[in-house]
């Protein structure tokens, strides 16, 4: 979620702080107790709403530990 929100800060500077209107989290595999790292790209923007798909990973980014897909409410 906080990947996220700020890749939406980052690319479209909005007014105010997004705000989420539904996430779906996907648990593909454990984590361990180490670093984890996420990145976010929008999918579909719009002037109210804005889609976003997060990965989030450890060790290789080819071995992701979960996603997410999240609407956010830009307005």
């Amino acid at each position: 979620e906080t990947t996220a929100i700020a890749v939406v800060l980052w690319e479209s500077e909005p007014e105010i702080l997004p705000r989420p209107v539904t996430l779906t989290f996907e648990y593909l595999r454990s984590a361990r107790a180490a670093d984890v790292h996420a990145s976010a790209q929008i999918v579909r923007k719009g002037r109210r709403i804005c889609t976003v798909r997060a990965v989030a990973w450890q060790e290789s980014r080819d071995k992701p530990i979960a996603t997410a897909s999240a609407t956010l409410l830009l307005s």
